[in-house]
């Protein structure tokens, strides 16, 4: 499918999750939207094991796959003091992401290749350059 053919009322879905998750596909954890989704379930119960006002950089040491997640924004060492990272703010991260992809599937299929979503026009632009 190419861009062409791709839904309209899904291109903003298909680019946000795109440019979110990108990085997981280029290494190998997710081939199509169903995996992600899969993915994405494992954080959501990996990270929602600790209390919602726990700091994730106290914790960091007993995530298993939310790890994976958590790192897509950065090291949490790096983050504002005033603003603390805890998983209840992560893990709306994770609920919205969730959402896009069940958007996603109800519009196209679990099986839908990742690679073929839209990408962002301002990472197609990096591509090109590249």
């Amino acid at each position: 499918m190419t861009s062409k053919q791709f839904p309209q009322d899904l291109t903003f879905a298909g680019e946000q999750i795109y440019s979110a998750f990108w990085s997981w596909h280029e290494n190998g954890y997710i081939n199509t939207l169903g995996d992600l989704l899969r993915k994405l379930r494992l954080v959501e119960y990996d990270m929602g094991r600790f209390d919602g006002d726990a700091l994730i950089i106290d914790h960091w040491q007993y995530l298993r796959v939310g790890i994976d997640y958590v790192e897509l924004f950065g090291n949490p060492n790096d983050h504002d003091d005033e603003l603390p990272l805890t998983f209840e703010y992560r893990l709306e991260n994770v609920d919205e992401d969730i959402m896009y992809v069940e958007e996603l599937i109800e519009g196209l299929s679990e099986s839908f290749l990742f690679d073929d979503l839209p990408k962002p026009k301002c990472m197609t632009a990096q591509q090109t350059v590249a």
